[in-house]
């Protein structure tokens, strides 16, 4: 029975989760260690079983034991790296950095923010201290080790991406299938992202979501137009711009290439849905957005090329969905009110949708 159940019993660990104790609880951060330190002296027997992981990496001396966990899990090929925020003393984490390369079976990789223990003082930081996250450190060795082979990255949180680790994305992830980014991607980023450059994933990336992050529209808009992404089916865009954007810009170009199968749009106002218009999708998924212009737009058959069904919510006031479903009847597209926020799988974890503090919600401008 042993040989039957360990490899059940093995097969997904999870070192960032202490039976009865919350993960901003104090007492949390000492029993995370004792117990990788315990499980690092199991490893080894038990190491050949490991598939997935979920880890959690602190300023503290943790890294021996997290080491010993990947030299001895040679089939590990799903992890996710739970970061401190303001772990960013590049003194710190050498024998982790040098340990990335016996990884050799990875490919999907999540790196998210830990939640900070209640009372612990925050330290002070400035911007550029967050581009020597340990979570930056990380993936940039992960993808110089084992970009080849990642087929996901997932970033949440507190990672913040500059130009040079951007780049190692966008050139050295040729098998990627699906990319999500919370956060991480920021207005220096932008001359970039005005680059016609295809990624070295374009024949192979799927899903793309882009969430909370200060990208202009128009960029990105024009990015994925130009296929520089390649043929996505998913696309996801959350909430994405700056109060200091330019809102005359518009994307000049026209979608290159098959629609996507779903595109969901959350939270943009009258400005940035026009200019993201030049997306062709066969669903759009779309909520708080302005309901008057965002009717108009869709009586225009230049708007999302090639939509067929158009799910909101079901908060829409009646004349306004009555206006919206007139709008897609001149182009024979089939309105549902029926979105629910429980199928964006995030939504919840990172407070995606909700009550939100912004000028456009406080005063009704943008509604589910």
């Amino acid at each position: 029975m042993y040989h039957l159940t360990t490899p059940l019993l093995y097969r997904t660990v999870n070192l960032n989760t202490i039976p009865g104790v919350s993960p901003n609880d104090c007492k949390f951060l000492a029993g995370s260690l004792t117990r990788t330190q315990k499980f690092a002296c199991e490893v080894q027997t038990v190491g050949l079983y490991i598939r997935e992981a979920s880890i959690r990496v602190r300023a503290e001396d943790v890294d021996l034991a997290i080491v010993d966990f990947f030299s001895g899990a040679p089939q590990l090929h799903t992890l996710t790296i739970h970061y401190d925020v303001h772990d960013f003393d590049q003194s710190f984490h050498s024998s982790l950095l040098n340990a990335i390369p016996h990884l050799v079976a990875l490919r999907n990789i999540t790196l998210k923010m830990a939640e900070y223990p209640k009372g612990a003082p925050m330290p002070q930081a400035h911007l550029d201290d967050y581009y020597s996250n340990i979570a930056n450190r990380l993936l940039t060795s992960l993808i110089d080790h084992h970009g080849q082979n990642l087929l996901s990255i997932n970033i949440y949180g507190g990672l913040r991406v500059n130009q040079t680790l951007f780049k190692q994305l966008r050139d050295k992830t040729p098998n990627l299938r699906t990319f999500c980014v919370l956060m991480g991607l920021n207005i220096e980023l932008n001359p970039l992202l005005r680059e016609p450059k295809p990624w070295s994933c374009v024949g192979t990336l799927r899903s793309l979501t882009i969430m909370h992050c200060t990208i202009h529209a128009e960029h990105l808009a024009t990015q994925l137009a130009l296929g520089t992404f390649g043929s996505l089916q998913h696309l996801s865009l959350f909430c994405c711009g700056d109060p200091t954007d330019d809102q005359s810009l518009r994307a000049k170009v026209k979608w290159k290439g098959p629609p996507l199968d779903t595109f969901r749009m959350h939270h943009f106002i009258a400005w940035e849905v026009d200019t993201l218009s030049v997306i062709s999708t066969r669903l759009l998924v779309a909520t708080s957005v302005e309901p008057p212009q965002f009717s108009a737009l869709i009586r225009d058959s230049n708007s999302f090329p090639g939509v067929e069904r158009i799910r909101v919510s079901s908060k829409w006031g009646v004349g306004e969905l009555v206006d919206l479903q007139r709008a897609a009847a001149s182009r024979g597209i089939e309105v549902i009110p029926d979105w629910d926020r429980s199928e964006d799988s995030l939504a919840e974890e990172f407070r995606l949708i909700g009550p939100c503090p912004c000028f456009d919600c406080v005063f009704n401008k943008l509604r589910l």
